[in-house]
């Protein structure tokens, strides 16, 4: 199909998932989050300031705790995200009732639910202690991924206590002596991230001046609703449900790439890639790059296959 002569190309920036290329052996402290939360957010990491929106004053410190399963191995605990399983809405608000009164026995206040599965805390008291994200720490050994002393020293030891007890709490209660009986993982421990206040957020550009999101990821309905920007979770069937200027970070990065090859063909387009091979990358496309030119039909570009994109 032709593009319509008169009208300006839509523009879709595509944000993919970046890992760290951290050596344990000689970091002291890795960063707050993955490289692309990073680039989401800056490099506090601020998502519970984030998630908050106005519900938080500028100067609140907030903190997100995320209710997460610890898988035992033989000498290590790994943590586990809890959006891989199929736990209950009602059930995960019941064991952070458990949870906020623990921290309300602390003197912390009550936690608040953001999203299915981060909770918001208002407290200065952690404010200085060195996190990762959930994310970050997915699937590796959390020793390493702790909260850490910066300044104060001790704050870390009180958090590992309190979180603690709510493993305490949360191993005897009633829902999860019956996931265990019916051989399936227990929410078993919470996850302390995102410490920060208004002031230490810096949104993506290219989040903040679009149009429309394309998201599956837990927190970005939230964060949508805070920005005032629409949200689909789902890759659009036709090319006129796409606003003028889209982003998208999405769980299905391969099948809408492969989507977005087409209408890089047939449609007009101009797609900003973003990701993260060792370190910041932006790649632009456009339609008009794979348009065949009349005097040279023979010669057909086309676009990068997902293989050669990610290489």
């Amino acid at each position: 199909m032709p593009p319509k002569i008169g009208v300006m190309p839509k523009h879709l920036t595509f944000l993919l998932d970046g890992e760290d290329e951290l050596d344990h052996e000689s970091a002291q402290f890795a960063a707050h989050g993955l490289p692309h939360e990073l680039y989401l957010l800056g490099q506090s990491f601020a998502l519970g300031a984030a998630l908050a929106g106005k519900q938080a004053l500028g100067q609140d410190e907030l903190i997100c705790i995320e209710p997460i399963h610890l898988h035992a191995t033989r000498d290590h605990l790994v943590l586990l995200q809890l959006d891989a399983f199929n736990i209950a809405a009602d059930d995960l608000k019941q064991l952070m009732n458990e949870a906020s009164a623990v921290f309300m026995d602390e003197g912390l206040g009550p936690l608040t639910q953001l999203t299915p599965f981060q909770w918001l805390g208002k407290t200065e008291l952690f404010k200085t202690l060195h996190t990762h994200s959930a994310a970050q720490a997915q699937g590796r050994n959390i020793d390493w991924w702790l909260p850490k002393d910066t300044k104060e020293l001790g704050l870390a030891k009180r958090w590992r206590r309190i979180q603690n007890e709510v493993q305490m709490r949360w191993h005897i209660h009633p829902i999860n002596q019956a996931r265990e009986e019916r051989g399936l993982p227990t929410v078993n421990s919470i996850w302390l991230s995102g410490i920060g206040n208004q002031a230490d957020l810096q949104f993506a550009s290219e989040l903040t001046g679009t149009q429309q999101i394309i998201s599956d990821k837990p927190w970005m309905p939230k964060l949508a609703e805070n920005l005032n920007i629409q949200l689909i979770d789902t890759w659009p069937s036709q090319t006129e449900l796409l606003a003028n200027t889209n982003f998208i970070w999405h769980s299905q990065a391969k099948d809408i790439w492969s989507s977005i090859s087409r209408l890089l063909m047939e449609d007009d387009l101009e797609v900003e890639l973003i990701d993260f091979k060792k370190s910041l990358r932006k790649r632009r496309f456009r339609s008009a790059d794979f348009r065949t030119h009349p005097l040279a039909f023979w010669r057909k570009a086309q676009p990068p296959s997902w293989e050669e994109l990610i290489a």
